[in-house]
């Protein structure tokens, strides 16, 4: 095949990608202006002298220059093969066509993974949403200077659009690679001019950039280059991006928040540094779309000229409308019109939508809008949902989404879900309020809540929905549908830690007239929600409310057992021990008397926990088991959390620390499976506590640390007060006595708000501790005496216990030895009473330091030795140690200097196990004087 080529075209092209005019090439030559006009129009005929100084002026190389010389000599219009001539190569510059780069910001990673598979010859496939960055990519490409180095012979792009002008486009690139008109424009057929391109580009490396296809046909055609180069097509459709390039077909993902935010400060920095936070949530509000995001940046830029903060305030309301949004726009740039397009075309969110909207079926398009009633990604639907909300046959809402899908309007994000971008519902929605999709909505959850483990099951799929439900119902009035959502869905809720959720439900609820049964369940609901808001008093006076009107109607008792429930966690969390036990015992008969397994499994994990307040362990863990076997017949996975950490803390409590940890680390996989925050802080702090008697004290602290961010993220204040007691321990035995206050203290204050004895009385004891570690014996004294009044009002024996021994040390601290003896005793005897081994074993290493003191070394070391084998057996080596560098010292007063010196040895195994109260210096400095004597 022939192509003409002309010499005058060569050199235009050449002087344009060499970024030169007419005039600069004509004075770097030593030629007029107008000569070198008429060299381009093809008027004159140029010597080999002066083609040789226009290619020096022009800095082409030999090839280039061998080019330009052989069109001189071969004429104005001479034909040349196609195999032994080229075009000036597109190297020196970028294709005049090629638009501008716009700002690029939070892709550096996702661009760098494309120049690699550009490098790597690989055909690329940019797809997904209108708006989402895929020509700015292709751009970024396009004017990387490595992408421009590896394709030397240039790069040629083409905007395609819905009805692309595919020859104008084609003869575009062929002229932009320097061939002449009449060459192209002699074809009328779109193959023959492809294959044209095709022989052309043999043997040059170029980089083809297909932009914005909505016709794999159109795409195909540009498909132009040889071996050496590489094809780059955009597109919104993920069917046409696999046909093109196979498995170079990518995905183009928004931007995240972060990136959303840096893109957004960069076009607009006076407004975000105007308003901060609400410019975080119109970043967020954008779905991380750029278009988007240049637009509303743009615009607020603009507003931002004037400096005046009245208009940006203006500016930055208005755009807390959806539709404001969308309807932004701005003019195009003559190089970003699509051929045909008219010069005064705008582009906009809302259109770039619309194209792909109006692209659709009118039966597509009123589905589209009834899917646009779901909350946007990262929510998802089932295609179940779906078929509900649309009124679809079942064989008709698998093809509807795959359309839909097909078209970039929803996202397929399993095997049975999908997603909805922001800026899509936001498009859907201008039409108004889809009425008839939201009732389906409400009705179609309100029928599929029941029974609780279907509820719960459902809750874990399709909480965004559920949520949208209830506002729904409340909205339209919908009074019936409403209470049937939340009697199911608040105990969820408020279980999973939703506290602000569940009660902006239950206030919608209260608000409606309803029967007598689904006020009593909303009053329950609402009085175990004040309980986990630490407002026991509110709780109290709702649940009595609640039982009052289970008594105005016998078909009524069958609710009695749940209320006496969760009446009973009040009284026990008040402390009021005895009320609680007759709450749980009421409730346990009628549970028994109605079948009701839900209430009955939650009252014996009461009644467990109020006899392991007692020291019962054996009848606690009776109680649980029997609950267990309840709660796994019933899929009550959040009951079973409970009693595998309940059952956790007895058997660390018997001095089974290996059992208990099993048990609180499987209680911890399920909290964080079924997203149990509540219970999850609870669990994670008791594993911390395991953690820290192992000596694994960075372990512990991380444990501790997570469990109070669960209880702040919710408002969990029981939880929030219990971490501050294990921080405050744990600062205290790292010596840190001023952090460790700072814990306790704060932990005080949330006890003593919640009325919770049972708290109040651990941290007594644990500030008292740290007072007499600090010295002040007067403090210790003041917080202990509290406490121990405390413990005996609450008849708690563990309490009492851990009370006396507090008392002990404080006397031994300051050298009364008879009343040290005296609480230590007291508080093993209750220990023992209630087979509390790790209280036994503290109140041993007490009495053993006791004795030590009064000089009697036979019960010193008895003592010590109970104490050190418990503990070993416990795996509580911290006090393991610090018991067996007491024993040590018994033995070194008595000269048995070997025995010592091996009881040193074993706690010094671990260091960091001795470090509080000095026992890490001391046994060191004792086993040196032990392996002093022995070495003798």
């Amino acid at each position: 095949m022939d192509v003409i080529l002309s010499f005058g075209a060569l050199l235009k092209q050449a002087r344009r990608f060499a970024g030169m005019t007419q005039a600069a090439l004509a004075e770097q030559a030593g030629f007029s202006t107008n000569y070198i006009s008429q060299l381009e129009r093809g008027l004159h005929a140029p010597p080999a002298a002066t083609v040789e100084l226009l290619a020096r002026a022009l800095a082409l190389d030999a090839v280039q220059a061998a080019t330009l010389a052989a069109a001189a000599r071969d004429g104005l219009r001479a034909p040349a093969s196609t195999q032994d001539i080229r075009a000036v190569p597109l190297a020196s510059g970028s294709s005049p066509s090629l638009p501008h780069m716009p700002d690029l910001i939070g892709r550096a990673a996702f661009l760098a993974n494309l120049k690699q598979r550009l490098t790597e010859q690989h055909d690329l496939a940019l797809y997904g949403l209108p708006g989402v960055g895929k020509s700015t990519l292709a751009l970024a490409l396009a004017h990387d200077p490595a992408v421009r180095a590896w394709f030397p012979d240039g790069v040629l792009w083409a905007r395609l659009g819905q009805t692309p002008a595919l020859e104008m486009q084609l003869i575009g690139w062929g002229m932009q690679l320097g061939m002449v008109p009449e060459s192209l424009t002699r074809w009328n057929d779109i193959t023959a001019l492809c294959r044209m391109l095709h022989a052309f580009i043999a043997g040059q490396r170029l980089l083809l950039i297909i932009d914005d296809a909505w016709k794999i046909a159109d795409a195909l055609a540009f498909r132009v280059g040889g071996d050496q180069c590489v094809h780059i097509l955009t597109t919104r459709f993920a069917p046409i991006a696999f046909q093109f390039a196979r498995a170079g077909a990518i995905p183009v993902a928004e931007l995240d928040n972060a990136s959303s935010l840096e893109l957004l400060q960069h076009l607009a920095p006076r407004a975000v540094a105007l308003e901060p936070h609400v410019a975080a949530s119109l970043a967020q509000a954008t779905g991380g779309l750029p278009l988007a995001l240049a637009l509303m940046g743009n615009y607020l830029q603009s507003q931002s000229l004037c400096s005046q903060p009245r208009r940006m305030h203006m500016a930055l309301e208005r755009l807390r409308d959806a539709t404001a949004r969308l309807q932004l726009s701005e003019p195009l740039a003559i190089s970003d019109l699509l051929a045909g397009q008219a010069p005064d075309t705008e582009r906009s969110l809302q259109a770039a939508i619309a194209l792909s909207d109006h692209a659709l079926s009118e039966k597509l398009r009123a589905i589209l809008r009834d899917l646009a009633i779901f909350p946007s990604k990262p929510a998802s639907f089932s295609e179940t949902t779906a078929q509900a909300v649309c009124a679809l046959p079942a064989d008709e809402i698998g093809p509807a989404l795959d359309a839909l899908t097909d078209a970039a309007l929803i996202e397929s994000v399993t095997a049975d879900r999908y997603q909805i971008h922001q800026t899509i519902v936001d498009y859907a929605r201008l039409a108004g309020p889809n009425r008839l999709a939201q009732e389906r909505l409400v009705r179609y959850f309100s029928t599929c809540v029941g029974k609780p483990h279907v509820t719960r099951d459902m809750f874990d799929r399709e909480w965004e929905l559920l949520r949208e439900a209830l506002i729904l119902a409340g909205h339209l009035e919908m009074h019936q549908e409403l209470i049937a959502l939340v009697s199911a869905l608040a105990p969820v809720m408020i279980n999973r830690g939703l506290y602000d959720a569940a009660d902006a439900a239950l206030r919608q609820a209260r608000a409606v007239d309803c029967a007598t049964k689904d006020r009593v369940h909303i009053l329950h609901y609402t009085g175990l929600l004040a309980l986990k808001r630490g407002k026991p008093g509110t709780a109290l006076t709702l649940l009595s409310e609640a039982l009052a009107l289970t008594q105005t109607d016998a078909s009524l008792r069958i609710c009695r057992s749940a209320i006496l429930a969760t009446l009973g966690m009040v009284y026990h969390k008040s402390g009021d021990y005895a009320q609680a036990e007759q709450a749980a015992q009421e409730g346990i008969a009628l549970a028994r008397e109605f079948g009701d397994d839900a209430s009955l499994g939650a009252l014996l994990h009461l009644s467990g926990v109020l006899c392991q307040k007692r020291g019962l362990y054996a009848v606690a863990r009776a109680a649980w088991q029997e609950s267990v076997t309840i709660a796994m017949q019933s899929e009550d996975s959040e009951l079973l959390v409970a009693l595998l950490g309940n059952l956790g803390m007895v058997a660390r409590k018997e001095g089974d620390s290996v059992q208990a940890e099993r048990y609180y680390q499987e209680a911890l996989a399920l909290a964080r499976q079924i997203g149990y925050r509540e219970r999850l802080s609870t669990i994670l702090r008791q594993l911390g506590v395991i953690a820290f008697e192992r000596g694994a004290t960075d372990e512990a602290r991380e444990f501790y640390e997570e469990a109070l961010r669960e209880a702040r993220a919710i408002g969990f204040e029981e939880g929030i007060q219990h971490a501050l007691i294990s921080l405050g321990a744990f600062a205290a035995q790292q010596e840190d006595f001023q952090q460790a206050q700072a814990y306790m203290i704060e932990g005080l204050a949330i006890a003593r708000a919640l009325g919770q004895r049972d708290a109040i009385c651990i941290f007594l004891t644990n500030l008292g501790m740290m007072a007499i570690d600090m010295g002040d014996y007067a403090l210790a004294e003041r917080y202990l005496s509290e406490g121990i009044a405390i413990a005996h009002a609450l008849q708690s024996q563990e309490r009492i216990s851990g009370m006396l021994e507090a008392l002990g040390e404080a006397a031994l601290a300051r050298g009364a030895l008879a009343e040290a003896e005296a609480h230590a005793a007291e508080a093993l005897a209750l220990a023992q009473k209630i087979n509390h081994h790790e209280k036994i074993a503290q109140a041993f290493f007490l009495l053993g330091r006791v004795f030590a003191r009064q000089g009697d070394g036979e019960r010193a070391k008895g003592a010590l030795q109970e104490s050190l084998t418990r503990l070993q057996a416990m795996n509580n080596m911290r006090i393991a140690s610090a018991a067996a560098c007491e024993l040590g010292e018994v033995y070194m007063a008595e000269g048995e200097w070997e025995q010592a010196r091996r009881l040193f040895e074993m706690a010094l195994a671990d260091s960091t196990l001795l470090h509080y109260r000095g026992y890490d210096e001391r046994a060191r400095q004792n086993l040196a004087e032990c392996e002093r004597h022995t070495s003798m």
